[in-house]
């Protein structure tokens, strides 16, 4: 024979509390932000660096997940290759500075 077993969330007092609960994956969100700022902030010197108007994107993308475990000297590397086909060096150079540096704080 199976037993059942029920479990009831009550206020003490026998009444049981009307809210739901929702378990939920725990996180740090200040780590979760900083990627997401760091993100935004690769888009937008993206789009700089290819000229692109504000509705369209450019045809590069940078995958930090790929970038990231490497190690500094391959990450100027991967950076490098993928803006190949962008013309302006010294942007192309800050860029990839100031990529590494953020990078870094995450």
């Amino acid at each position: 024979m199976a037993s059942s077993f029920k479990v009831s969330f009550g206020n003490g007092d026998g009444a049981r509390d009307k809210r739901k609960y929702h378990a939920t994956a725990k996180y740090d969100r200040a780590a979760v932000q900083k990627r997401l700022e760091l993100e935004e902030w690769i888009d937008t010197e993206l789009r700089k660096l290819f000229d692109c108007e504000d509705d369209e994107d450019p045809d590069v993308e940078i995958d930090l997940d790929e970038i990231i475990p490497l190690d500094e000297q391959q990450q100027k590397t991967e950076i490098k290759n993928l803006l190949s086909d962008c013309k302006k060096t010294e942007e192309i150079q800050k860029f990839t500075d100031d990529l590494l540096i953020k990078m870094k704080k995450l």
